[in-house]
């Protein structure tokens, strides 16, 4: 397939870009792409990719539109694997016409945990 490529992302600290030729439709493709819940299946570092509310609750329709809110949970090893980071991204583009869906980095999800036995405050 050719096309377009991704605008470049000079303020950008990470940019992955990717292309690979694959022998069946590109319906069929662009289907397993819009499918976000299915990326741990076929990519190995995430762990899960789930469209979410403002309260950071799974939405039903996980199908991704422009202005999605999207928490992304990865582990690149060698990594946390106990807890994986978290990123939350916002859909800013579907392009059902030339196949392109993007994101973009809106923030870290932090947690605090309080370790009581040891009186230790951990961020992660």
């Amino acid at each position: 397939m050719s096309g377009p490529t991704p605008p470049r992302a000079e303020d950008g600290v990470f940019t992955m870009t990717a292309s690979a030729t694959i022998d069946t439709p590109v319906e069929k493709v662009w289907n397993v792409l819009l499918d976000f819940p299915s990326y741990p299946e076929w990519i190995p570092f995430v762990r899960s990719q789930v469209i979410v509310d403002a309260a950071n609750k799974p939405l039903n329709d996980q199908t991704p539109r422009v202005g999605s809110n999207l928490i992304l949970t990865v582990n690149i090893p060698p990594g946390r694997e106990s807890h994986p980071p978290k990123s939350r991204e916002i859909v800013t583009l579907v392009d059902h016409e030339n196949h392109r869906v993007v994101w973009h980095y809106a923030s870290f999800t932090i947690y605090v945990r309080t370790d009581n036995s040891k009186n230790h405050n951990h961020i992660r």
